[in-house]
């Protein structure tokens, strides 16, 4: 389908709050000069997991007008049903290929490849880009794309993941700029990013300072995540502390009703060494109460102490079951009963 609009269009069934891989992406594929837009399709709900027709419609609509290259589909495992309908749904209507994408085709690209045009394992900013590139040539998807499994008349090409981007410090921060962003919810179609809203009316901002998590507990999708990166390089990756900064510094100015920054990653406090430059630097240039996750076991009264002085004000930290043997031999934690008051304990002097 020859297209004389946006390259990429990204459809994102009942978006994660700050949809980190999609704002990275497309800020990524920008920067490489490509034109993307983005639609955040249903609010995320525990009770309704389906769209109404009218709401595929509108989406279907929506991409008629906007006439991409390619369509991308974002999706976690409990909304794969979801994405199948959708994409069955516009290929009824819309010659264009589909790539899918995120957590679920990454652990399950077997579950996606029969719906989908292109699955991509892993990470996709070069993966995308090599695509667009192409597409925007006159030429098809390439063959040999890392990271992604295609379907072609004579089969299924499955690429290994071998693209990994390692030095974070070179990726563009998310994309939070509201452009070319619509939201379909509740039968109406938007153009607002519900991200966008939740920040001013919050008053807070999430932000990710690493990708992956150094711990590999069996109840979490990081581990098999972790076991398939692994092949391709290092999962864990960490930021600069003056990368995180910019991004932060940049945002108070953005949205000065910011009254709380909040780290979404797995494991924000670490080692003291980083414990120490981030509280300094943010501290200085930010001075904004912080929140973030935490392992129990990664707590000591150093760190704590210097990053409440620095402004931290909530630590989360997943217990997950009061029986040590299930901890240890189910869940693969090794936390002890009284390990788990002292460090509340901790918490509760420093932070509260």
């Amino acid at each position: 389908m020859a297209s004389d609009g946006h390259d990429l269009m990204l459809v994102v069934p009942c978006q994660e709050l700050a949809t980190f891989g999609v704002r990275g992406l497309c800020s990524y594929l920008k920067r490489e000069g490509h034109r993307v837009s983005c639609v955040y399709f249903r609010r995320r709900s525990q009770e309704v997991s389906e769209a109404t027709a009218k709401e595929v419609s509108l989406l279907v609509a929506l991409l008629r007008r906007m006439n991409p290259r390619l369509i991308g589909v974002s999706l976690m495992s409990p909304f794969l049903n979801m994405g199948r309908a959708i994409t069955e749904r516009i290929k009824n209507e819309i010659d264009t290929p589909i790539i899918w994408g995120g957590v679920h085709p990454t652990i399950c690209p077997e579950d996606c490849i029969d719906v989908a045009d292109v699955v991509c394992v892993g990470e996709g900013e070069v993966p995308l880009d090599l695509i667009l590139q192409s597409l925007k040539a006159g030429a098809g998807i390439p063959l040999g794309t890392p990271n992604c499994w295609i379907r072609n008349k004579h089969g299924i090409q499955k690429n290994p993941l071998s693209y990994i981007h390692q030095d974070l410090n070179q990726l563009p921060f998310p994309d939070v700029s509201g452009e070319n962003v619509f939201f379909i919810h509740d039968d109406r179609m938007m153009e607002e990013d519900p991200y966008l809203s939740y920040i001013r009316q919050r008053s807070k901002y999430d932000f990710k300072a690493f990708r992956g998590c150094p711990f590999s507990c069996t109840y979490c999708g990081s581990k098999t995540i972790k076991d398939i990166y692994n092949k391709a390089g290092n999962y864990l990756r960490k930021r600069s502390v003056d990368n995180i900064i910019r991004e932060l510094a940049a945002v108070k100015r953005q949205f000065p009703e910011i009254r709380l920054i909040n780290s979404y990653d797995e494991i924000f406090i670490s080692d003291l060494a980083f414990a120490r430059e981030f509280a300094a630097k943010y501290k200085k240039a930010i001075g904004i109460p912080f929140s973030c996750s935490a392992n129990l076991t990664l707590l000591t009264e150093d760190n704590v102490s210097v990053m409440a002085d620095a402004g931290l004000v909530l630590v989360s930290c997943g217990v997950e079951a009061f029986s040590e043997d299930v901890r240890r031999n189910v869940y693969g934690r090794n936390m002890t009963n009284p390990m788990i008051r002292e460090k509340a304990g901790l918490l509760n002097r420093f932070c509260i």
